[in-house]
């Protein structure tokens, strides 16, 4: 039952929330008029949506391989995407988008790139998702300040949360990258718990590997504060990245023929939701992101129009990456498979 449930615990939160929001349409009486509206949607604004996601996911790849290549390694751009979908994927399916990361580190190095120096890629592209985003919800956030707090009312609490949960992450992260101590403390307890538990045969030599792959991960990273073009670069790929993700809100609004509210607008509010939503410890925050979309978006699309937006934007920045990552990893193995 347990190893059921460590499995399945993902993709069963994702199910019920699903079904959560269908059942809630059935309720309202809005699901059969946003179905509707999802399936008249206009075509072009449904393509700009992908290609939105298209982005969001090429430029994380980018970002990846930019770094890499930096360092001195060389990486295929289908490799680097194929790194990305991954990551998409177990963030997706895993509390809190634990698994994200780590899967990632991992489908790297069966790339040929060392653990410790995929690792710092990985953490490059971390920090600068994290860090655009605040600083784009602070620049938006300023201009389109009275509309900000006419949607948020009362529910301004949730925000100002997520938005301290980031910036606590983000100096969380650079103190990780950059300063040793915590890391030799972190290999330290978990050679211990490895020898505890008996999960490895050898506590030294593992405690050895992790010392050197730690070693690796921040030679790479005090690499990289010498190369200010490659900073500017994960900033300008992180900022393109919040950008696209966020932008399919508004194709997705104007999508079913709503255009009330402007792109700034609509963008803020999206930026917003996902500043939010950021510590919600469930896979993918589903559910979280569902019910701070209602809070947050309720005063500008009312009934069915609030629920097509939402099918469509939630289609769009994360099923679509749950299946493309799914037939993703299928394809990794099975090609790992016939190598091997």
């Amino acid at each position: 039952m347990k190893a059921f449930l460590k499995k399945w615990i993902g993709p069963l939160l994702i199910l019920v929330t699903l079904t959560i929001v269908l059942i809630v349409g059935i309720v309202n009486g809005t699901l059969m008029d946003a179905v509707r509206a999802v399936m008249n949607a206009n075509p072009v604004y449904m393509a700009l949506c992908l290609l939105c996601y298209a982005g969001y996911m090429a430029s994380d790849a980018i970002a990846i391989k930019s770094f890499l290549r930096r360092m001195g390694y060389s990486l295929r751009m289908r490799d680097s995407m194929a790194a990305t979908l991954t990551g998409i994927y177990y963030a997706n399916i895993t509390p809190g988008a634990t698994g994200g990361q780590p899967m990632q580190i991992h489908h790297l190095h069966t790339s040929g790139i060392p653990a410790g120096v995929g690792g710092s890629a990985v953490a490059v592209s971390f920090i600068s998702w994290h860090l655009m985003r605040v600083v784009l919800m602070t620049v938006f956030g300023i201009a389109y300040w009275d509309f900000v707090a006419e949607n948020l009312g009362s529910y301004w609490p949730f925000f100002f949360v997520g938005y301290a949960y980031n910036i606590v992450l983000i100096i969380f992260w650079l103190l990780f990258c950059f300063t040793k101590k915590p890391v030799a403390w972190i290999v330290r307890v978990v050679a211990k718990i490895a020898e505890k538990f008996h999960f490895s045969k050898n506590p030294e030599k593992l405690t050895a590997s992790m010392v050197h792959t730690a070693d690796r991960f921040h030679s790479s990273m005090k690499e990289l504060k010498k190369c200010k073009g490659e900073i500017f670069i994960q900033i300008l790929l992180g900022t393109t990245n919040v950008m696209c993700l966020t932008s399919i809100m508004y194709f997705a609004y104007r999508g079913v023929g709503l255009q009330g509210a402007s792109y700034g607008q609509v963008t803020v509010m999206s930026l917003a939701q996902y500043t939010s939503a950021a510590y919600m410890p469930t896979p993918g925050a589903a559910g979280a992101q569902e019910g701070i979309y209602g809070l947050y978006f309720g005063k500008m699309m009312q009934g069915a129009s609030l629920l097509a937006v939402m099918m469509i934007w939630r289609f769009f920045s994360f099923y679509l990456g749950l299946i493309l990552g799914a037939v993703g990893n299928l394809l990794h193995r099975r090609g790992r498979k016939k190598r091997g």
